[in-house]
């Protein structure tokens, strides 16, 4: 895997219809170095766009979704709690980050 690809797991967002969106070193570097965001990030994207599996025409709106990208692992934690509220289903993201151990509502920055 090289350096720029992050998944999941470890670090790449995966491949959809043989297309695959890459992350910068710094995206990579922010991605895995904060599981909360990385959390964040698939559930906004997921809701947003449906299951991982399914994303080949979400890839068209490739811009839009490097803005989440970059809000969510570089921005303040105020604007991620931003992005969770305008997600079409907060409560949902909220409780599923509860349920993997995370405040509901976190220190704001």
């Amino acid at each position: 895997m090289s350096s720029n690809r992050a998944s999941w797991s470890a670090g790449s967002l995966g491949n959809w219809d043989g297309r695959e969106l890459t992350l910068n070193a710094r995206d990579v570097d922010a991605f895995r170095a904060s599981p909360y965001r990385r959390l964040v990030l698939r559930l906004i994207l997921e809701e947003r766009y449906g299951p991982v599996a399914a994303w080949g025409p979400a890839l068209k709106r490739e811009p839009e979704i490097k803005m989440l990208v970059t809000i969510v692992l570089h921005g303040s934690a105020t604007a991620v709690e931003r992005i969770i509220s305008l997600s079409g289903e907060p409560n949902r993201i909220r409780d599923l980050l509860e349920q993997a151990g995370y405040p509901r509502y976190p220190a704001r920055s």
